[in-house]
């Protein structure tokens, strides 16, 4: 999987996740909030790393509640992929969960370290 973006969840606001547990069940989670991005620099060493920041927020019935975890999502446009959540709020009808993003930004960002000999 390559690293999913702020501009595709923004552009996801709203549309519906399935999230597969286990025995093949689904549980059926809605996009409502994608926080402001954040980006800011950091000196590390002799370089400069770009960091990004921001959240986002899920939707689900109450009948089904989630507990913290990385769980498979699967959405018709952003495909496969694993997600870290966390319960932040209930009430009778619904619970909202959280993922949190905060990770480097730019080219390096995307390469794989190589392995040390």
């Amino acid at each position: 999987m390559s690293q999913l973006s702020y501009d595709q969840f923004r552009s996801s606001l709203n549309s519906r996740f399935q999230v597969r547990l286990a025995a093949g069940q689904a549980h059926e989670l809605e996009l409502t909030t994608v926080s402001e991005r954040k980006l800011s620099s950091q000196q590390r060493a002799s370089e400069t790393v770009e960091l990004e920041t921001f959240s986002i927020a899920f939707r689900g019935s109450a009948q089904q509640p989630l507990g913290q975890g990385i769980y498979r999502f699967e959405h018709e446009r952003l495909g496969e992929f694993d997600l870290f959540i966390v319960p932040i709020a209930a009430d009778r009808e619904n619970y909202t969960y959280e993922a949190v993003f905060n990770r480097r930004v730019g080219p390096e960002a995307s390469e794989a370290p190589s392995p040390e000999s």
